[in-house]
């Protein structure tokens, strides 16, 4: 971790005897111990259960926070919004996002926050990537897997991590026999962008099986 004194951060990388180069990647950084302070914080609100849905390749939990009102909750076919976050490690934005949008919809007394919950059940799995986080990297988990990868064709997940968000999601979906009581009516999936001055949004076109 970088030590941070009057806005510049500095650090030290050991590096291995005969090393001729390496890449280095910068982004803001999203510490576990900052989640960790983050996640107590949300846990506080009576407005929020939180479920234990896998572990990582290395053993850190995966959790999906859902949050709504107990009447919401309890009317069948109330919707829900899903958002995961942090997918890809150094795309930390997704977690500032979560941040801010959690502070709003909990504590901020927002009427529209509040009218949100009484319509719908939002659920977040707030850090997809806990490994990649732990480790610094860029874009990959522990095994050096980019999980976006899983949601192709064959459709058969192997990492831990896919197999803990997708079968999340079709815990929520049900299936068209035995559809879920809250279904999912917008997913966000939160990026980060670099280089570009303004934030945009890209549409993820679902497979249909």
């Amino acid at each position: 971790m970088p030590q941070i004194s009057n806005g510049v951060h500095r650090f030290t990388v050991p590096l291995p005897a005969g090393t001729v180069f390496f890449h280095l990647a910068k982004f803001f950084p999203y510490p576990i111990p900052r989640f960790e302070s983050f996640r107590q914080r949300v846990l506080q609100s009576p407005l929020v259960s939180e479920t234990q849905i896998g572990t990582s390749e290395l053993g850190y939990p995966m959790y999906v926070w859902d949050i709504s009102k107990p009447e919401t909750m309890s009317r069948v076919g109330a919707p829900r919004i899903y958002i995961q976050g942090g997918i890809h490690p150094s795309e930390t934005t997704s977690y500032f996002v979560e941040e801010g949008f959690l502070d709003w919809l909990l504590y901020s007394a927002s009427p529209e926050a509040s009218t949100l919950l009484d319509r719908a059940i939002v659920s977040i799995i707030p850090m997809c990537n806990p490994d990649g986080v732990a480790l610094g990297n860029y874009r990959t988990n522990a095994k050096s897997q980019n999980l976006e990868d899983q949601y192709k064709p064959p459709y058969m997940p192997t990492v831990k991590e896919s197999v803990a968000i997708i079968s999340t999601i079709e815990r929520f979906m049900g299936t068209p026999a035995a559809p879920g009581d809250h279904p999912i009516i917008v997913l966000l999936n939160l990026h980060s962008t670099h280089e570009v001055p303004y934030p945009f949004h890209f549409i993820h076109q679902p497979y249909y099986l």
